[in-house]
C-alpha cells in the first residue's frame, strides 16, 4: 500500500472497539492510499492508555474504518 496524500487532520476522535469500549485519540491524521486492489482511507490515531501503572503512548492505524 502506498500513501498518496493527506486528506484530513483532526482532533478528538473517539473509537468504539468491537468490545464496546470507547478510546479517545486526541490527534489523528488521515491519508488517501492506494493498494493493488483499490484506493483506501488510512487513519492514524495518537493517544495515551494506562498500562502497567503508567500512561503509555498509543498509535493505532485504521484502514477503511
Amino acid at each position: 500500500m502506498q500513501l498518496l496524500d493527506i486528506s484530513a487532520v483532526g482532533t478528538d476522535h473517539v473509537y468504539r472497539w468491537p468490545s464496546g469500549n470507547k478510546e479517545p485519540y486526541p490527534h489523528w491524521i488521515e491519508y488517501r492510499a492506494v493498494g493493488t486492489d483499490a484506493e483506501h482511507r488510512v487513519r492514524i490515531g495518537f493517544g495515551m492508555r494506562p498500562t502497567y501503572g503508567s500512561d503509555r503512548k498509543r498509535v493505532v492505524v485504521w484502514i477503511d474504518d
